[in-house]
C-alpha cells in the first residue's frame, strides 16, 4: 500500500485539479489558479512530510551517503549504478537528474515503439517512460536469486536527460554513485553478446560486480528515436 493510500490523502489535483482530466473542474481552481497555492493541497504536502519513513529507506539512504563521501577520496568520473534483472549497469552522474520510488506509468494510445511505456508524473509534471529492459535484450525477472542476499533490495526510477527531453525508466534496484579513473574502464566481456554490447562503453569492476557502463549518447539516442 502507498504512503498516500495509508494517510488517506485525496489527491484531487490528479482528478479535478491541473494534472486532472476528470470533469466538472475543481471550483477552488478560480481562486487560486494553479493546486500549488490550494490549502488542501498544502495540507496534504504537510501529511506527506510528517509521515513515517517506509522499512529500510532511512539505512539505505545512510549507505549511499557513506558510499559517496568515500567515493570523494577519489579523483576521476562517476557513474550512477543499479540493476536490471540480473545485470549490472551504470550511466554517468551527470546524466542523472534524480532517482525516485516507483510510479504509475500510463500508457499512450497508438504508440509504435515497444520503448516507449506512457507517461509518468514526477513532481507534478509528465514525464516520458521507457523500457530500457526491451532495449538492452535483458529478460524482466532475472534478479530473483539476488534476493537471498541479506540486504534490503528497493526498485526505483531514474530519471535522465539529454538536450531536449527527460526519460524516466525502472531499475529493479540502486546501488549509488561509483567514482573511477578513466584507466579502470575495461572492455567487455567476450562472453556478452547482443544489444548491451552495442550500448555499451566498457566494464567497471565494483568489489564482486561486472558494472556495464553504458553509452549515454547511444541510449538516450535510442530513447529519443523511440518518440518517432
Amino acid at each position: 500500500m502507498s504512503a498516500t493510500a495509508e494517510l488517506h490523502i485525496h489527491d484531487c489535483w490528479n482528478r479535478i485539479g491541473v494534472w486532472g482530466r476528470e470533469t466538472p473542474r475543481c471550483p477552488k481552481l478560480v481562486q487560486f489558479t494553479h493546486c500549488y497555492n490550494c490549502d488542501v493541497y498544502q495540507a496534504a504536502g504537510r501529511m506527506l512530510h510528517a509521515r513515517a519513513l517506509p522499512a529500510g529507506y532511512q539505512a539505505e539512504w545512510t549507505e549511499i551517503v557513506a558510499s559517496r563521501k568515500q567515493a570523494h577520496a577519489r579523483t576521476g568520473l562517476a557513474a550512477v549504478v543499479f540493476r536490471i534483472g540480473r545485470e549490472w549497469l551504470a550511466v554517468p552522474a551527470g546524466l542523472v537528474d534524480e532517482i525516485v520510488e516507483l510510479r504509475a506509468v500510463h500508457g499512450l494510445p497508438h504508440r509504435s515503439s515497444p520503448i516507449l511505456l506512457g507517461l509518468v508524473n514526477i513532481r507534478g509534471k509528465l514525464q516520458l517512460a521507457v523500457d530500457i529492459a526491451e532495449l538492452l535484450g535483458i529478460a524482466a525477472g532475472g534478479g530473483a536469486a539476488l534476493k537471498k542476499e541479506h540486504r534490503s533490495i528497493y526498485p526505483r526510477m531514474l530519471v535522465v536527460h539529454n538536450e531536449q527531453h527527460r526519460f524516466v525508466f525502472a531499475a529493479d534496484e540502486v546501488l549509488g554513485t561509483h567514482r573511477y579513473a578513466a584507466k579502470e574502464l575495461e572492455s567487455l566481456p567476450a562472453t556478452l553478446s547482443g544489444a548491451l554490447t552495442k550500448y555499451s562503453a566498457g566494464a567497471l569492476r565494483l568489489g564482486d560486480r561486472n558494472v556495464g557502463l553504458l553509452d549515454h549518447e547511444l541510449l538516450l539516442y535510442a530513447f529519443s528515436r523511440s518518440l518517432a
